[in-house]
């Protein structure tokens, strides 16, 4: 049996992931503005805090109901 809610998180979970990789290449063709750099730093930082809540949220919802191992 799968877990949909589990499917969901996770789908999530991979959404943000990319969403944060987006956001470090953009910060890596920044170019030597200082501004432009900080702006997209603190994108990086907020798709990265974003991908640790999702993650939690995932792994908090496998634990709770016990879906771990189901695919």
């Amino acid at each position: 049996m799968t877990c949909d809610e589990k499917e969901r998180l996770f789908n999530e979970y991979n959404a943000c992931v990319s969403d944060w990789a987006h956001a470090v290449e953009r910060l890596k063709d920044a170019g030597s503005s200082q501004s432009r750099y900080l702006e997209l730093l603190s994108f990086v930082d907020d798709a990265r805090a974003k991908t640790q809540r999702a993650k939690a949220e995932h792994m908090n919802h496998m634990a709770e109901h016990g879906c771990a191992g189901q695919i």
